[in-house]
């Protein structure tokens, strides 16, 4: 059943690019989709999960994942500080934001979910929603070159986030014993059943908008796309084993190896930075974790660490 997922993951994959490259839908088809993800499915996802999940199973592995998550970020956070300090400026921010932060909503959640319970997925989650917040807080100033301003954006963005707000109903759901009417609840199943497809159609035209092979000569990119989808993930699963169990830490490993993130394609667009660099990075790291994290994950199930 994982292989008939992976091949039905690239299947998915080379859909979305036939379609684009073919002009079935419209190239504006993929401006639209990540809001309809971010508002509508994601949302869908995260509410069903909640509420099909044991509330104790929530709190003994949701807080270890909040604070793990929140660790690890930080720590990659100071450490580019310090490793980058002498990069030229229009790149500075970027390399900083993409070695802390990856492609969770896009890139993992997508292949992970081929293969993961939803306890596991729900993790995934959690820890996308941590990221979030710190991309927002941290990780934005940078491209701005100032926090002034920043403030009322950042708490805007939270507190009416639909995954925020379907996770705090959710929880309340899970805390009270309380369960939707039927037709709210296969409305949430059927929005969250629907998510993985629709977010793998949208990876396969963002590869053909971007080029599949557009970054060969870029060797920047093909170094950093090893490092962060390979080396990390090895260098960080030791130590988050240390606080967390098994599966969990190899899981929080490999999201932390997740691809460059989209956000910094548009944002070094719109604030002056190196857009080639990005596009190079976001394909180049996509490509590999497509690859090593699906090897990855054949590999344990077939060994039954999952």
């Amino acid at each position: 059943m994982q292989l008939d997922g992976l091949l039905f993951f690239l299947l998915m994959l080379c859909i979305g690019y036939g379609v684009a490259r073919l002009k079935l839908v419209s190239a504006q088809a993929a401006d639209v989709l990540p809001g309809v993800l971010i508002n509508v499915c994601y949302p869908g996802m995260v509410l069903h999960t909640f509420t099909s999940a044991d509330p104790r199973s929530l709190l003994t592995t949701g807080l270890p994942t909040v604070a793990a998550t929140l660790a690890v970020t930080l720590a990659l956070f100071f450490a580019s500080l310090l490793l980058f300090r002498r990069t030229p400026r229009e790149r500075r921010a970027y390399w900083r934001f993409v070695t802390g932060i990856g492609n969770v909503t896009y890139a993992a959640i997508p292949l992970l979910s081929v293969f993961l319970p939803e306890r596991a997925l729900l993790l995934c989650i959690i820890h996308g929603a941590v990221q979030d917040f710190l991309i927002w807080s941290l990780y934005h100033p940078l491209f701005l070159g100032s926090s002034a301003g920043n403030r009322r954006e950042l708490i805007v963005r939270t507190v009416t986030n639909p995954c925020l707000l379907a996770a705090v109903a959710g929880v309340v759901l899970a805390a009270f014993g309380l369960k939707l009417p039927s037709f709210l609840q296969l409305t949430v199943d059927t929005l969250s059943s629907v998510t993985s497809p629709l977010a793998l159609l949208l990876l396969g035209m963002l590869i053909h908008r971007y080029g599949a092979l557009s970054w060969r000569r870029d060797r920047s990119a093909i170094v950093y796309s090893l490092l962060k989808v390979i080396a990390l993930p090895c260098l960080l699963f030791f130590p988050l084993r240390a606080f967390l169990d098994t599966q969990t830490a190899l899981l929080l490993a490999i999201l932390f190896g997740s691809p460059a993130p989209l956000t910094g394609v548009v944002w070094s667009k719109e604030y002056g930075g190196d857009a080639e660099l990005a596009v190079h990075c976001t394909i180049a790291s996509t490509l590999l974790f497509l690859a090593a994290a699906g090897g990855a994950m054949l590999l344990l199930f077939h060994f039954g660490v999952f």
